[in-house]
């Protein structure tokens, strides 16, 4: 299992209800696993409301190590491939979370699916 809790310290909630996803990072920062949290919706969050996003994430096929558990807040599609006039659109994006964490930067590959845009939750190892 992992969870997190979060608080809106925005002035607004999020107008959309955008994807949350939690993922198992490899050294190289890579995603070894991306996973959807459990059921949500970000646009019920009103300033100051306190909530929690959780899920469980499968490791089967995970090979053993040590890697980071990250969260990302994303525009639905944003991880899909886009027809070129989608290409470098702010509408691809992610949210960065206000407090002080390690975040991998994001950027688009090739295909224009967004790629990094983690905030590191912590370190965990799988045996």
């Amino acid at each position: 299992p992992v969870r997190v809790d979060l608080r809106n310290i925005g002035v607004a909630p999020l107008y959309y209800d955008w994807q949350v996803q939690f993922g198992l990072l490899e050294q190289n920062s890579n995603a070894r696993l991306i996973q959807d949290a459990d059921s949500h919706d970000l646009t019920q969050h009103m300033p100051n409301d306190s909530f929690r996003l959780s899920s469980t994430l499968d490791l089967n096929g995970v090979a053993a190590g040590n890697y980071q558990v990250a969260v990302r807040i994303i525009q639905p599609g944003a991880n899909i491939i886009k027809a070129e006039p989608w290409k470098l659109d702010a509408r691809n994006t992610y949210i960065q979370f206000a407090n002080s964490m390690t975040v991998v930067q994001a950027q688009w590959d090739d295909q224009n699916r967004l790629i990094g845009g983690w905030s590191i939750l912590g370190n965990v190892r799988v045996n």
